[in-house]
């Protein structure tokens, strides 16, 4: 895939438009679909996720998480109809704008999955959604649940894994 701009330089939308023309080209896709063999559409699902999560990372850093919201929710969606891919970064983006918006409930619902599949699992991305459930059900008033979720934290921090050393 060949990107927008070179990578030293910024990716300038065409006069009088809002995005680049590739981003630009993001909503009407994601609305109509694009036409695949079964083969590509995988892939192509693949793409538009990636996609979405850059766009929202740009609207994000422009200050516009009224439109990053929807973006990511969709990116939520494809990957989870797809298999796990970029799920587990789509879920750590997607909660976090949703606390940064007051959403808390929402951010806990879009977690709460990630920690059941890394419960299994053990390394940084396990630590890094333990940790931040933990923030969210902590702000949330939920104590005794961010407490157990920060001892499993830790539990995967010392250990590598619950029940013993690695």
């Amino acid at each position: 895939m060949w990107p927008a701009s070179p990578r030293d330089r910024l990716a300038l939308a065409p006069d009088g438009e809002r995005y680049t023309a590739v981003t630009g080209e993001l909503p009407r896709v994601l609305r109509a679909g694009v036409p695949a063999g079964p083969v590509l559409a995988g892939d192509v699902r693949a793409a538009l996720v990636a996609t979405g999560l850059t766009l929202a990372r740009l609207l994000r850093a422009e200050g516009n998480t009224r439109d990053a919201l929807p973006v990511l929710r969709l990116a939520l969606r494809e990957q989870v109809s797809e298999g796990r891919g970029e799920l587990l970064t789509v879920q750590l983006e997607l909660s976090e704008l949703l606390a940064e918006t007051g959403q808390l409930r929402e951010a806990i619902e879009v977690l709460e999955p990630a920690f059941q599949h890394v419960h299994k699992v053990y390394g940084p991305e396990a630590v890094l959604v333990c940790r931040r459930l933990a923030d969210l059900l902590q702000e949330s008033g939920n104590h005794i649940q961010a407490c157990e979720v920060r001892k499993h934290a830790l539990d995967i921090a010392e250990y590598g894994s619950v029940g013993g050393p690695a």
